[in-house]
């Protein structure tokens, strides 16, 4: 199993930060701290939050970003928290040709979350994600056998529109 450590892949500029991908990788961030800390509280969720963003950020940007990412962190904490798992790692590379946002274990089972992390519509993602996520399901199963049990696609924005892709 690669780990590719997020902090090394995130934006270092503030044009980047605005990018759909740079936010992304902020929100897995986030979120991964947040998992890590056990920080899903208001308060809690918007220092995990604050640690990711670069320091030399406008005031106007950093507000901007931590509205993004704490919302995020709300919606993730209310809609898809699943008790009694353990968060192993964010941006896991397995099989060398799928990254797995976020990877949970429980035991010998394991599962991996696909975040959507988008708080605006866009037309026909599902397609397109399922397909991101069945990769990830066949390079998860080789990598850890029949305990991985899928990969839920969670859509920030849209949580009833979540799904899971299972073997």
């Amino acid at each position: 199993m690669t780990v590719v450590h997020v902090a090394s892949i995130a934006p270092q500029n503030t044009s980047s930060l605005w990018d759909a991908r740079a936010r992304g990788l902020l929100c897995h961030q986030a979120l991964a701290l947040a998992a890590r800390s056990d920080a899903w509280s208001r308060v809690r969720a918007e220092g995990a939050a604050a640690a990711v963003l670069p320091p030399d950020l406008s005031v106007v940007h950093r507000s901007a970003l931590l509205t993004f990412l704490v919302t995020a962190l709300g919606t993730y904490a209310l809609h898809f928290r699943r008790q009694g798992w353990r968060f192993e790692d964010a941006e896991v590379v397995v099989g060398g040709e799928a990254a797995l946002d976020l990877l949970w274990r429980r035991g010998s089972r394991w599962f991996a979350d696909e975040v959507k992390s988008s708080l605006t519509f866009v037309p026909d993602w599902a397609p397109r994600a399922r397909e991101q996520a069945r990769t990830q399901l066949a390079a998860g199963r080789r990598q850890f056998g029949r305990g991985f049990e899928g990969v839920r696609v969670v859509a920030i924005a849209d949580p009833p529109a979540s799904f899971w892709e299972r073997p």
